[in-house]
């Protein structure tokens, strides 16, 4: 009787033992969803805050770089507007063209202490009547038109007439600089055209 009462107890102990563990196991269970669940929410919540400082920080660099093209081509513009210091453009045009026999001898004898450039458009007409949009971009700009005349001389020489007109403008002001604009009626003898018309050019200075 003894023996079996001893027998039940331990039973009883044992299920209870049993009973405690899976009761134990099931909350542990339980309680590692609930940890696994936390922590994938957390990882999720990190993840998503990292992705949205990345798109932040693209977008401020996108906004930098494009602030700072904007403001390189704002001085791109402005140094491009504005005509370089202590330079000179020479537009002589002969009956069909620019003549550059005239261009050459004015920037040696007239404009000598600048550096001469070309380009622009150099729309004849525009310049012809005054407008320097189509000139290039120096700080002054010289613009005239220039006629020859070769005839033979009494002495069986060639004579070479020259008729040159310019006028040159400040294209940062707009104004006229009265000391480098002329007109010139100038002829030279030669035994050649060339030679007649180098005597006639050499008459041509300030």
């Amino acid at each position: 009787m003894l023996r079996r009462s001893r027998q039940r107890k331990i039973k009883n102990t044992l299920s209870l033992v049993l009973t405690i563990l899976l009761i134990c196991a099931a909350l542990l269970r339980i309680s590692g969803l609930d940890l696994n669940s936390f922590f994938k929410k957390s990882e999720s919540i990190q993840l998503s805050d990292d992705l949205e400082t990345t798109e932040d920080n693209k977008a401020t660099d996108i906004s930098d770089s494009f602030d700072e093209t904007k403001r390189d081509e704002k001085i791109s513009e402005i140094n491009a507007v504005k005509p370089l210091p202590n330079t000179a453009s020479i537009y002589i045009y002969n009956n069909s063209e620019l003549d550059a026999s005239l261009r050459n001898h004015l920037g040696k004898t007239f404009f000598n202490s600048y550096v001469l450039k070309v380009g622009g458009d150099a729309n004849k007409d525009q310049l012809l009547s005054g407008n320097l949009d189509s000139s290039a971009n120096t700080e002054l700009v010289c613009i005239g038109t220039v006629a020859y005349n070769f005839y033979t001389n009494q002495l069986d020489m060639t004579t070479c007439e020259i008729n040159l007109n310019f006028e040159t403008y400040n294209k940062v002001t707009g104004a006229k600089v009265s000391k480098l604009s002329h007109f010139f009626n100038e002829s030279g003898p030669g035994f050649t055209n060339a030679k007649a018309l180098q005597k006639a050019l050499e008459r041509i200075h300030p």
